[in-house]
């Protein structure tokens, strides 16, 4: 006998679709899919920071810089440092709905920082979305 009833509703608006594999993936922590998810259903265009993912929760910049490094371990996320000159300039990140394939993952940070400069339309991070 079942323990728990769904009360489910017909979606109309304020809805995303996301791949559920790091939902279902038993190695990685609660916190860590729910930043996940969350962040799957921000628009490609939002630039991602741990201090713009802590204003959309309670949680302080620690847990969201744990659950950061979580899906960075686990592939979903891929993190590269920008220095110019020896010194720190830029962070871009990669994010992936499943982890992604290490026989691709070759690209050294200088390389990816020019890939993604001449692939991707960086713009300052919108409003927060609304919760």
């Amino acid at each position: 006998m079942k323990n728990v009833t769904f009360f489910r509703k017909k979606k109309e608006k304020n809805f995303a679709t996301v791949d559920t594999h790091c939902l279902r993936n038993p190695e990685v922590s609660w916190k860590a899919k729910g930043i996940h998810t969350f962040m799957a259903q921000l628009p490609d265009t939002w630039e991602l920071s741990v201090e713009g993912l802590k204003e959309c929760s309670k949680d302080g910049r620690d847990a969201v810089s744990t659950g950061i490094k979580e899906l960075i371990k686990h592939r979903y996320l891929r993190k590269f440092d920008v220095r110019e000159s020896g010194r720190f300039n830029k962070v871009f990140y990669e994010f992936h709905e499943r982890p992604y394939d290490l026989s691709v993952a070759h690209l050294n940070d200088k390389q990816m920082a020019a890939y993604l400069e001449l692939s991707l339309i960086h713009i300052s991070e919108p409003t927060r979305p609304r919760l």
